[in-house]
């Protein structure tokens, strides 16, 4: 290309120029505007063409310069200004950005999308209330305008108003693809889930490397208890933006609820690696160290999580999980206060209408004990009730599976027992019962282990009537827990697995199953009396329980329910063991007369199993 350099080319240069841009040529165009500028330095036309092929070719700081010229030579030109703002706004210099679109409006009030650029400059300062206006501004003229709407739905969805936020981003459908993105959240917050999980799918086919969509999907599978779709979204992200580390975050927290552990460690040391003062990633990695029998690196790592923010929730509850895996209870009870505000309990806290008790003295008032977890979990914690009933007038809420056996037990003297939908507006006080080691300063060597409940004695002599009728050594049998259970898959069996055990000679298996699991019982044809249909409470279980030599089974209520009645349990469990059974030997404090036997490896219930069968054995052989 040749051009004659005369003044007379000038226009010759920017047409040349123009054209280049057009076809997409912009280091090209570059030279014909800097030519046109050599020949005429003050031509505003030539610099504003030329901040354009600068931005064009990512050179942002370089194309202030020639813009301001321009602006120098027609302050009065609207669209010079709106430029000087987008190209501040890149800078991340939303301050001035906003200075150069008011001037820009002030020019040409009119313009809808220079307002929503305003507000989008507004609200990268922090100025939410200024943005909004903005936004609003520019939809009055232009009620269309995709900017403006996701724009201003973006605001609503971080006020969590997420009703209007998606009337913006439904009304930005089909102009642009992050508005499937956007109300794919603000259906999320609205509790719409599966609708939301469309439009996130549909963000990610019209862009497939939107890691951003992909992130927020995995999120919401995983919070949904979808944990294989969760690793998949994730795993998504991180393949098109591996430099992200909430996309590595996410692999290992989806990989950890998978029970994947070692994946899990890897894609969270990774995550620390790109950022190593993730809060986040530290505290799930200190979980999954837990989760993997090192306690000491557990317990380092999420002490490093505190260190760096001291209140977090997450953080104190999986340190709490570590301390007291460790028997060091005075310090984990008290970490584990900080649970409602963790994620996993969040929106879990039931609503009271009366004040939580600090531990002061109650005096006359009344206290509401409640259960907050499973039927396990009351079983295990409603021990402590006696020791707050000879000081205070006391109500005790728990599932009514539980009511009848805790009404004729010992833990409920002098106190009233009431179903769990109490909801404290008959008393003074409230506490959920797995704060009470907290307030009582309960430590490893002052947990009451005594036997605290007690079966129906008439219940329990006709169980004993009826199975006195089967020769040997009865033992009851339980092998799956709550399948909605996150740890479950790794907790439960199928009872196919245990086969080997009704070979043992002398031995009388009896299900003390409930559930869709007790179907296996005629599905594997194996010879053991199904209880199922006669249990109809905890109060039947504990009867029959009593009535049994030995109940053998998975981390479930019922072994809780054996240990509490002081019946012989043995507990088959899981490597990733729960924080109650401690992380090595055969015995709890929790429960004098129970057995625990323990995975050697992730998964390894063989070896359990046959170490089950040859003590069965040996007992059957000894009656």
């Amino acid at each position: 290309m040749t051009v004659t350099a005369t003044p007379g080319d000038v226009e010759a240069w920017l047409r040349r120029g123009a054209d280049l841009v057009r076809t997409g040529r912009p280091a090209e165009a570059e030279r014909c505007f800097r030519a046109a500028l050599a020949l005429e330095p003050g031509d505003g036309r030539a610099s504003a063409a030329l901040a354009g092929t600068l931005v064009a070719t990512g050179r942002l700081g370089e194309a202030e310069p020639p813009l301001r010229a321009a602006l120098a030579r027609n302050p009065l030109a609207a669209p010079l200004h709106a430029e000087l703002g987008l190209l501040l706004l890149r800078l991340a210099r939303p301050d001035e950005a906003a200075r150069a679109f008011r001037e820009a409006v002030r020019l040409r009030p009119d313009h809808a999308r220079t307002h929503a650029r305003l507000g989008a400059a507004l609200n990268a300062c922090g100025r939410k209330r200024a943005a909004e206006r903005s936004y609003r501004q520019a939809l009055a003229h232009a009620p269309d305008d995709a900017f403006a709407l996701l724009g201003l739905g973006g605001l609503l969805l971080g006020r969590r108003e997420f009703a209007p936020a998606a009337a913006c981003f439904r009304a930005a459908l089909g102009h642009e693809p992050a508005a499937h993105r956007g109300l794919g959240l603000a259906l999320s917050g609205l509790g719409a889930r599966e609708e939301a999980v469309r439009h996130l799918d549909e963000a990610l086919r019209l862009d497939p490397a939107d890691a951003g969509s992909a992130l927020e999907l995995g999120s919401l599978h995983a919070t949904s208890g979808r944990p294989e779709a969760a690793l998949a979204a994730y795993e998504r992200a991180g393949a098109f933006a591996p430099h992200l580390p909430e996309a590595h975050l996410g692999i290992g927290i989806a990989s950890a609820l998978l029970g994947r552990f070692e994946a899990a460690e890897a894609a969270l040391r990774e995550a620390l690696r790109l950022r190593p003062d993730s809060v986040e990633a530290l505290s799930s990695l200190g979980d999954v160290l837990r989760n993997r029998g090192r306690l000491d690196e557990a317990e380092a790592t999420l002490r490093s999580a505190l260190r760096l923010r001291p209140q977090d929730a997450d953080a104190a509850v999986h340190l709490s999980f570590v301390l007291l895996q460790a028997g060091r209870h005075a310090e984990g009870w008290c970490r584990h206060e900080a649970r409602w505000a963790a994620t996993a309990w969040r929106g879990r806290r039931r609503p009271l209408a009366c004040p939580p008790w600090r531990g002061e003295p109650l005096g006359r008032r009344r206290l509401l004990l409640h259960a907050e977890q499973g039927l396990g979990d009351t079983i295990q914690f409603c021990r402590f009730v006696p020791l707050v009933a000879g000081a205070a007038r006391l109500r005790l809420a728990v599932p009514a599976a539980l009511a009848g056996l805790l009404r004729d037990s010992d833990v409920a003297r002098n106190v009233e027992v009431t179903g769990s939908d109490a909801d404290g507006s008959e008393d003074d006080l409230a506490l959920p019962l797995m704060s009470l080691p907290a307030r009582l300063g309960i430590t490893e060597t002052t947990i009451p282990s005594a036997p605290y409940l007690r079966a129906d004695a008439g219940k329990t002599e006709a169980w004993r009537r009826e199975l006195g009728v089967l020769d040997g050594l009865r033992v009851g049998l339980v092998w799956a827990g709550d399948p909605t259970m996150a740890a479950d898959a790794r907790r439960s069996l199928p009872l196919g697995r245990l086969a080997s055990l009704a070979d043992v000679p002398g031995l009388r298996l009896v299900s003390l199953q409930v559930g869709p699991a007790a179907r296996q019982i005629a599905e594997t044809g194996l010879p053991i009396l199904d209880a199922a249909p006669r249990l109809a409470d905890l109060t039947d279980t504990a009867a029959l329980v009593a009535a049994l030599d030995l109940v053998v089974g998975v981390d479930t209520a019922v072994l809780h329910l054996a240990g509490a009645l002081g019946r012989p349990a043995w507990l088959m469990n899981r490597f990733d063991t729960c924080w109650r059974w401690g992380g090595t030997g055969a015995t709890t404090p929790w429960y004098p007369s129970m057995r625990i036997v323990r995975q050697p490896a992730p998964g390894a219930w063989d070896p359990v199993i046959a170490q089950v069968r040859t003590d069965l054995r040996r007992l059957a052989a000894e009656r």
